[in-house]
C-alpha cells in the first residue's frame, strides 16, 4: 500500500479552494440553494455544510455541520492532489525534454 504524504501546503490550498467555491457560487442567483420557504441560504459544494436561517423577526440564525464541512475538504483534498500529479507529469516531461 502507498504511503500517503500529507502537505501542508497542499492542505491550505485545498482549503482556501474550498471556501472559494462555497462562498462564491452563491453570489450568482443561479447557484444559490434555497430551502422550500425560501428562509435558509445552504451554502457547501458538493456537501451542505453552512446554512444561515432568516427567522420569524428578521434575525439570523447560522448552523455549521461538521461531517460536511470535513467531507468538502476530502473532496477538495483529492481534487487538489489530482491537479498537482497533472502538473507534476507534465513538469517533468518538459525537463526531461
Amino acid at each position: 500500500m502507498k504511503k500517503i504524504d500529507f502537505n501542508i501546503k497542499t492542505l491550505f490550498w485545498a482549503l482556501l479552494f474550498m471556501i472559494l467555491v462555497t462562498l462564491c457560487f452563491p453570489c450568482f442567483e443561479a447557484f444559490q440553494r434555497l430551502s422550500a420557504d425560501k428562509t435558509e441560504l445552504i451554502l457547501g459544494f458538493p456537501f451542505n455544510f453552512y446554512t444561515i436561517k432568516q427567522t420569524a423577526m428578521n434575525t439570523f440564525a447560522v448552523h455549521f455541520n461538521v461531517a460536511g464541512f470535513l467531507a468538502n475538504f476530502a473532496v477538495f483534498y483529492v481534487i487538489v492532489l489530482f491537479f498537482e500529479k497533472i502538473y507534476d507529469k507534465v513538469k517533468g516531461k518538459k525537463e526531461r525534454e
